[in-house]
């Protein structure tokens, strides 16, 4: 950081984002950035070098939590569940569907894209949400969009960054895969 592009910063969060209204020296801000900074590098997270610092440190701080929280056995139960729906993945000329490995994963999307997808890790446990990345095909290991199902293939959420729905050709793809997936569904019912 140079000091004085720093100090713009801090200050502008401090005055737009204060929960006071008043204008005071970015001290909050200062440590809420070390904290940030340092939950990310602890963990090996990307982290933005200006963001809107009390919400990506709260989107942080969820992920890295269920992170801590789901080590060892959930994790191993969360493997095994995606496994079972791994046969959903699809590959098109442009882009990949693909699921998470683990539940890492998900805290990667969500800290990539800035939104908390890893608090669906339960959800996926339990067998109530199937989790789901879509990739662009040039991109294969870029965060995109996660794209979540519910346990009977319904789309329930697609989100890109900053938790924004997506349009245009990427929302068509994954309805038309979403589509196929009903179509196979009904053929193994029949």
């Amino acid at each position: 950081y140079r000091i004085k592009d720093l100090l713009g910063y801090l200050v502008k969060q401090s005055f737009y984002y204060s929960k006071s209204g008043i204008f005071h020296f970015p001290i909050d801000e200062i440590i809420l950035l070390e904290d940030y900074l340092d939950m990310c590098k602890r963990h090996n997270l990307k982290y933005e070098k200006y963001p809107f610092l009390e919400k990506e440190h709260n989107i942080t701080m969820k992920n890295i939590r269920v992170l801590e929280n789901n080590q060892g056995h959930n994790n191993e139960q969360f493997v095994k569940v995606v496994k079972s729906y791994e046969h959903l993945v699809s590959e098109s000329d442009d882009y990949i569907v693909k699921t998470p490995e683990s539940i890492r994963d998900m805290v990667l999307e969500g800290n990539y894209l800035h939104h908390c997808v890893s608090e669906y890790v339960q959800k996926v446990v339990d067998g109530q949400s199937k989790i789901f990345f879509l990739r662009q095909k040039d991109k294969p290991n870029v965060p995109f969009i996660t794209i979540e199902l519910d346990a009977d293939n319904n789309l329930v959420h697609t989100r890109g960054m900053f938790n924004e729905e997506p349009v245009g050709e990427d929302m068509n793809y994954i309805k038309r895969w979403v589509g196929t997936l009903k179509r196979k569904g009904m053929k193994h019912t029949a």
